[in-house]
């Protein structure tokens, strides 16, 4: 006859250790988990709208306005375009472009470019690719 008990078959002492120790293992894990903090939504007044656009046109950047105003960049340039204030581009001037590319030619990379504009070495490769250029290929340099 095959005994139906054994020492492995014996799980309540296990059991019992588990079922006490429950409400601490449940309180650990909540406490563990992140609070997520809801984005603060800012709604501009029309004068500070024009505030803000003052700002920009005495020479601040988007980036420094979004900082003082604690706005995202896109929505500082957003409100600019509402007001029809011209957003300054970031990168390549387009009236500049056939020296890009004639610097490009002449052998410069598109990191050396990109600090020439003061622009991103990527934003440079870019604007290189949509002009129609074939970039070299790393080791063809």
């Amino acid at each position: 006859m095959v005994a139906l008990r054994g020492g492995s078959s014996n799980h309540t002492p296990v059991l019992r250790r588990l079922a006490d120790a429950l409400p601490t293992l449940l309180r650990r894990r909540l406490r563990s988990s992140p609070v997520r903090k809801l984005q603060e939504q800012r709604r501009l007044t029309p004068r500070q709208v024009e505030k803000l656009i003052a700002e920009y046109h005495a020479g601040d950047s988007t980036l420094k306005l979004a900082n003082s105003w604690r706005l995202h960049r896109t929505t500082v340039a957003e409100h600019l375009r509402r007001a029809g204030a011209p957003v300054r581009q970031r990168g390549i001037p387009v009236e500049r472009l056939d020296e890009a590319v004639r610097l490009y030619s002449d052998g410069w990379s598109c990191r050396r470019i990109a600090e020439y504009y003061s622009c991103h070495d990527e934003t440079a490769r870019q604007t290189l690719r949509r002009a129609g250029i074939k970039l070299r290929k790393p080791w063809e340099r």
